[in-house]
C-alpha cells in the first residue's frame, strides 16, 4: 500500500517562496536607508547602468522564462523540462552574445551616447552586455528552481543574488567619466 501524498495549502506554498522576496525587502530597504546618506548624483550613472541592463535582460530573454513556465512540466512530445530550460537557455545566450558582441564591435560609441554613459563610456557597453547576460542566467536559474519545487536552493539563489547588489556597481571606479 502506498503512502499518502503530503499535501500543503496553497497559503503554505506561497509563504515557502516569499521568504526570499521578505528577506529581499529587507535588505533593500536597509540599503536604501543607508543610500540616503550619500549625495544622489553619486548613483545617477549606476542607476541607468542597471535599468538599461534589465532592459537588455528582458530583450535577450525573448520571453522564454514565460514560456518555460507555462511548459516546463507539460513539454511537447519528445521532450523534458530540462532539456526545454536548456534550449531556452542556450537560444537566449546566443542571442545575447550576438547583440552584445555587434553592439560592442560596431556600436560602442552610439549606444553609449545613447545609454547615457557619457563621452567615454564606450568602454561600459561590453559590460552592460555582459551583466545582461549574467543577470539573464540567473532569472533562468530562479525560474528553474521554482520549477523544480527546491524551496532552499531558491531562497539561498535569491539572498545571494540579493546581498552583493546592494551597492555594488556605485563602487567602481569607472562610474567617474
Amino acid at each position: 500500500m502506498s503512502e499518502p501524498k503530503k499535501t500543503e495549502s496553497f497559503a503554505g506554498n506561497v509563504m515557502k517562496y516569499s521568504i526570499a522576496t521578505y528577506l529581499g525587502f529587507g535588505i533593500s530597504g536597509a540599503a536604501l536607508i543607508i543610500k540616503g546618506v550619500l549625495p544622489a548624483e553619486s548613483y545617477a550613472v549606476p542607476a541607468s547602468f542597471m535599468a538599461y541592463t534589465m532592459s537588455l535582460m528582458n530583450v535577450g530573454m525573448l520571453g522564454l522564462d514565460q514560456s518555460l513556465l507555462r511548459f516546463y512540466h507539460e513539454p511537447p512530445a519528445g521532450s523534458t523540462g530540462r532539456s526545454m530550460f536548456a534550449a531556452c537557455t542556450r537560444l537566449s545566450v546566443l542571442v545575447m552574445l550576438l547583440v552584445g558582441g555587434i553592439g560592442s564591435i560596431f556600436f560602442a560609441k552610439p549606444l553609449a551616447a545613447a545609454f547615457g554613459l557619457g563621452a567615454n563610456g564606450a568602454g561600459l557597453v561590453p559590460f552592460l552586455f555582459l551583466n545582461a547576460a549574467l543577470y539573464m542566467l540567473v532569472r533562468y536559474l530562479n525560474v528553474l528552481l521554482r520549477l523544480e519545487n527546491n524551496v532552499r536552493a531558491y531562497t539561498t539563489e535569491t539572498l545571494c543574488f540579493c546581498l552583493p547588489a546592494q551597492g555594488r556597481l556605485e563602487k567602481l571606479p569607472c562610474w567617474n567619466i
